[in-house]
């Protein structure tokens, strides 16, 4: 439920606010939570595969995983080319004189 609660926080601020940058942070604690959780389970006994079998895989890899890692850079990417000040995407049409 908080996944899903800052997921519509971060969709609401990119939305009605327009604040790319705030956003896509929201977005990065929830696939870095995701991410570090996954790096630790062997640390308490826990793992991404179902107990009945069957995850789906790319190469061997769990398409969760695949997935989670994907949107994290697709995250980091707009984060880092927003404007720290408006949260907008950088304006690229501007001729500088």
């Amino acid at each position: 439920m908080t996944n899903t609660a800052l997921a519509g926080l971060a969709i609401w601020i990119a939305a009605a606010r327009k604040d790319l940058r705030l956003a896509s942070a929201l977005g990065l604690v929830i696939h870095i939570a995701f991410l570090a959780a996954l790096v630790a389970a062997p640390a308490y006994g826990e793992t991404m595969r179902p107990s009945e079998g069957g995850a789906l895989t790319i190469g061997g890899i769990n398409i969760a995983v695949v997935i989670m890692v994907v949107a994290t850079i697709g995250l980091l990417t707009l984060f880092i080319t927003s404007s720290a000040s408006t949260g907008q995407a950088p304006q690229t049409d501007k001729v500088i004189p």
